[in-house]
């Protein structure tokens, strides 16, 4: 029994099956290169308007896709009177760490690094700094007790 081509059924459906494989493949790669031309596009129009610093950088993924780079977090510079102020105004250690409740034990490391070298009463000559930087060592070590770190 022969099918289209002289081919057994059987090599005739693998031959199918292979087929639809490579199609499928090539569909998925055309709507990845479709997607990576439009947030190209979408980016140099935002660099248009907010200027060079607004476009991000894409990176490789693990699969080789572009990714877009996370947005780097704003640092605090050294004598910012607002931070002091934010700082001696907070509520609960939490607030005090800019994080939200639940927050993991690395995290709390993370803000509380970056509090201490923006709030350091060697840096920051900000009047109530020194405080402020005592107020980020005391909800740091609560939440660290807190979180069994």
């Amino acid at each position: 029994m022969e099918m289209a081509f002289g081919l057994c059924p059987l090599t005739f459906l693998v031959q199918q099956l292979a087929d639809a494989k490579e199609a499928a493949r090539r569909a998925a790669e055309e709507k990845q290169q479709e997607t990576l031309r439009k947030r190209q596009t979408l980016n140099k129009g935002f660099s248009s308007v907010a200027g060079p610093t607004a476009a991000q950088p894409a990176t490789a993924g693990a699969s080789g896709t572009a990714v877009a780079a996370a947005p780097a977090q704003p640092a605090i510079a050294p004598g910012d009177e607002a931070e002091v102020k934010r700082v001696m105004g907070s509520s609960n250690d939490y607030v005090v760490l800019k994080l939200h409740v639940g927050a993991s034990l690395s995290q709390v490391r993370k803000s509380y690094r970056t509090l201490a070298i923006a709030l350091h009463p060697d840096k920051c000559k900000t009047e109530g700094a020194a405080d402020a930087f005592q107020r980020v060592q005391q909800a740091y070590s609560k939440l660290v007790k807190e979180l069994g770190g």
